[in-house]
């Protein structure tokens, strides 16, 4: 692999369970953090009113994956678990953001 990212990041995977997705993207060689929102700018972008412009965050600690929500005015989940504090996402956990849920397979 030609890739100068060595150990330093991990590969994560997005599979969209609900809502419409504008950003092109649905694989991510994270190692530093993704921006979920409804703003273009985001890493990942959905065409949703009800997410926040900069929503939540995704974000690699050298060990973990992270989630954390940005004070959104309609809160993050995962697993239906409400994020109030950056929480370590499993492979797979169900994210819900708004009326957008997706999955982070890594």
């Amino acid at each position: 692999q030609p890739e100068e990212s060595g150990s330093s990041g991990i590969y994560l995977r997005l599979e969209v369970l609900e809502g419409s997705l504008s950003s092109q993207a649905t694989t991510f060689d994270l190692t530093g953090e993704l921006i979920l929102g409804r703003d273009s700018a985001c890493d990942i972008c959905f065409d949703c009113p009800s997410l926040s412009r900069r929503h939540a965050r995704i974000f690699w600690t050298g060990s973990a994956v992270c989630v954390e929500d940005l004070g959104s005015q309609n809160g993050t989940f995962v697993n239906n678990t409400p994020v109030d504090a950056p929480q370590v996402l499993r492979s797979g956990a169900e994210i819900r953001a708004g009326d957008v849920a997706f999955r982070l397979k890594f």
